[in-house]
Order: C-alpha cells, then sequence, then structure tokens
C-alpha cells in the first residue's frame, strides 16, 4: 500500500489500462463521489456508452477506498465529529471483528459503488442509473456559476483583490483568521450544504455554547470546506475562475484533498486552485508526467525476466526504482518511510509452513467476519 492519491475523471482518461496497474503497484486510489458521478454521467451521452465502461473497468483494478460524502463529512464535523485529515481516505460501514485467538479488526464490505463499478465495466446498467445519469447530466447546465461572486457579499464580506491563486490564498487565510467573520463565513458555507434551518439554527447554537472558537479548531473538516469555498468565490471574484458550470463540479474535488497527499489532473483549474488549497506535505500532480513515468516503469517491468521480477518483489516490495527524474520516486521518497532492507515482498520467500500458517490465519479472520455479519443480521 502506497501514498494516497485522487485521480479526476481528466487522469483517469488519461491513463491506459496498464498505466492503471502499474499506478495500483505503488499507490492507493481514493474515489471521491464526484468521479463515480462523473463517470456514470456520461451514460446519458448516446455516445459515451463504451467510455463508461472503459473508465469502469480501470478502477476495480486500483487498490481503491470510497470516501465519504463530503457534506455528510462537513455537517458530521460541525456536529462535534473529528476524521482524520493525514492524507488516508474516511470510509464509511466498517464492522469491528475478533477473531478465536483475540486479535481484533476492521471489516470493509463491498461497497456499492464498488458493485455498480464491475457491472458498468460489463456494460450492465440498470433503468434506474440510466435516469440518475440523464438527471446528473441535465443538472449542469442549470448551475449558476455567477451567482457565487454574490455569495460572501450578501454577509459584507469583501475578498480584497488578488492577481493569481497563491495571493489569493494569503487573501482567503486573512479572511478565515477574522474572529468577527467566524458566523457569516459559517452561515455561507451552510448556504452551499443546503441544509434545513432546523439544522442551521443547531449548528450556530453548539457552537456559540462551546464560547464560538475559530472554526479552524472547532471543527477543522468544516474550516477546511469554507476554505475551498471562500477560494472558489474569491476566485471568480478575480476573475480567476470563469463561470463555466463544469467548474463547480471540478470544485468538488478540493472538498476531498485532506484525504490524500497527491493530486493527479489535467485541468487547470485543478492546478490553480491546487496551488491555494494544498499544504507543504501535499502534491500537484501533473497527469501527463504521472503517465509518462508509469509508461516507463512498465515497460522496465515488462523488459526483466521472471527470475528478475521475483528477485526484485523479494527486495523491494512496492518501492520503485530510485530515480531522479521519476515523480513516482519522489512521492514515495516524500511520503513513505525510506527503504530498508527486509521490506520486500516478503511472502515470495515463505516456507511450506509460513504459507499454511498464513492461510489458517485469513481462514481464521474470514470466520470471524462471517461470525460478525451473522450477529448483525440477527
Amino acid at each position: 500500500m502506497g501514498p494516497t492519491l485522487i485521480l479526476d475523471k481528466s487522469a483517469l482518461q488519461a491513463l491506459s489500462q496498464k498505466e492503471v496497474w502499474r499506478l495500483r503497484t505503488h499507490f492507493s486510489l481514493n474515489i471521491p463521489p464526484i468521479l463515480i458521478s462523473e463517470i456514470l454521467g456520461d451514460l446519458a451521452k448516446e455516445k459515451d456508452h463504451d467510455q463508461v465502461i472503459f473508465l469502469a473497468r480501470k478502477l476495480p483494478a486500483i487498490e481503491q477506498y470510497e470516501n465519504e460524502h463530503y457534506r455528510t463529512l462537513c455537517l458530521g464535523s460541525l456536529s462535534g465529529l473529528r476524521f482524520d485529515m493525514r492524507g488516508v481516505p474516511v470510509i464509511a460501514g466498517g464492522m469491528p471483528v475478533t477473531t478465536k485467538s483475540g486479535e481484533r479488526g476492521v471489516f470493509f464490505d463491498a461497497t456499492p459503488e464498488q458493485i455498480a463499478l464491475l457491472r458498468w465495466g460489463s456494460g450492465d446498467f440498470s433503468d434506474s442509473e440510466r435516469l440518475e445519469a440523464e438527471t446528473w447530466r441535465g443538472m449542469i447546465p442549470k448551475i449558476d456559476v455567477d451567482s457565487y461572486a454574490d455569495r460572501l457579499s450578501r454577509y459584507y464580506i469583501v475578498v480584497p483583490r488578488a492577481e493569481d491563486f497563491r495571493e489569493l490564498a494569503v487573501s482567503v487565510d486573512h479572511l478565515l483568521r477574522d474572529g468577527s467573520l467566524q458566523e457569516p463565513l459559517l452561515n455561507c458555507l451552510l448556504d452551499e450544504c443546503g441544509v434545513p434551518d432546523l439544522f442551521r439554527t443547531l449548528a450556530l447554537f453548539t457552537w456559540t455554547l462551546a464560547g464560538r472558537p475559530p472554526l479552524r479548531k472547532y471543527a477543522p473538516y468544516a474550516f477546511h470546506c469554507m476554505r475551498v469555498l471562500t477560494t472558489f468565490i474569491g476566485g471568480i471574484r478575480n476573475d480567476l475562475i470563469t463561470n463555466r458550470a463544469s467548474n463547480r463540479l471540478d470544485l468538488e474535488y478540493c472538498y476531498y484533498l485532506p484525504f490524500c497527499v497527491g493530486f493527479v489532473s489535467r485541468d487547470l483549474l485543478h492546478k490553480g486552485l491546487s496551488e491555494a488549497l494544498l499544504n507543504e506535505d501535499q502534491d500537484f500532480i501533473d497527469a501527463d508526467e504521472l503517465k509518462a513515468d508509469l509508461r516507463r516503469l512498465d515497460e522496465e517491468w515488462e523488459q526483466m525476466s521472471d527470475e528478475q521480477r521475483r528477485e526484485r518483489k523479494a527486495r523491494f516490495g512496492d518501492y520503485p526504482p530510485d530515480r531522479p527524474d521519476s515523480i513516482v520516486a519522489r512521492l514515495w521518497k516524500k511520503h513513505m518511510p525510506p527503504w530498508r532492507p527486509g521490506m520486500g515482498d516478503r511472502s515470495i520467500e515463505l516456507t511450506k509452513e509460513q504459507e499454511a500458517g498464513l492461510l489458517a490465519k485469513i481462514d481464521e479472520m474470514m470466520e470471524a467476519v462471517e461470525s460478525a455479519k451473522s450477529k448483525k443480521s440477527g
């Protein structure tokens, strides 16, 4: 399991199936709900039926995790829940299990999204999914990006002029630190989330009971969402972002940035927003640069003999070749522990007895899972 990346649709489209397989070797993938929606949305285009199949077949090949929807997490954050914002996905539906020997873990069953992607990859689409695709596609032209320019001004908040996204980030962070603007900024975020009046009242009341602390400390993930939204609005006000409806869809990827260490895209808007929103421990990765490196790594792998491949896996595991011109190697150096002897794929050199012991442990874990499922359904 390598560093966690988020790919947008443009990046997924750019990669061949073999490059996707190489990506799976070195990285984990966090799949935000917007990516699933964009893939399914193509089903509404008669000529893009094969495109949906093509993209869906790529995703099950990757070590993937479907992130919980950002709105659910944002409202949970305002309700007092805390989420890890350290470059790993937030996944719903875990089931605690305990083996007979007392070992504990959390089991995640196949998600509806994973099952759907498998069906889509074989060209199997339900009538409800076709309707959902048409509804989603029909919603896009109705997005009024121009209206976002007034979202802050209605609360008497003015974003200063900025010539680029880096300058905009400084202005936005200055606004978000202003104690007098915490409540109007929170109301602006709740507007975007489309919450009912009762939840808005409860959220503001709970925050007030806590002493109206800075939202950065009170609800860290909701604060991130507020920063994303304010940056988007500031970008529109400063003519850094156009009024294309699809820009609002592209924005949605940015709500998931705390749950990855690298964001891969071909999109210029994503590049600009990443300059403003990613922290020093994260990277924006040009999809074409990553594609070229994955292709080179795959070509090198194909040129190895079976024995050379076995030796490399046994010694290095998933660690990529250490090359200064490799974006994959640079990401591993930055985000993973350094390689040392003994960190390869030890399963290659297991004895028969060790293999039997490992299989027995797996059987014990699966028994614990089935037992937990029975108790849950019963």
